[in-house]
């Protein structure tokens, strides 16, 4: 049912997995917000308003003095093809 509505099992939508995405690309090394929301064509704001409280609370990504990262528990949802 939530597939249909592009919300995968543990809730995650399409923009939230493609901030997964993008942090698993760059080999578990943090990304700035800055880049990280270009990359994904928003704004620093709405990410970090809209995306990023979820991935940080459901300990998907951390925040670091260098950026954002993602953690081992979100390469493993990404890599176990839930996306």
């Amino acid at each position: 049912i939530m597939g249909h509505r592009g919300i995968d099992e543990v809730g995650l939508e399409g923009q939230e997995r493609a901030v997964l995405q993008a942090l698993a690309g760059n080999g578990m090394k943090p990304i700035g917000v800055a880049t990280l929301s270009g990359m994904l064509g928003l704004n620093v704001a709405d990410f970090e308003s809209s995306i990023e409280p979820f991935l940080l609370h459901s300990g998907f990504i951390i925040k670091t003095n260098k950026g954002r990262q993602i953690t081992v528990k979100g390469m493993d949802h990404i890599t176990r093809g839930f996306v």
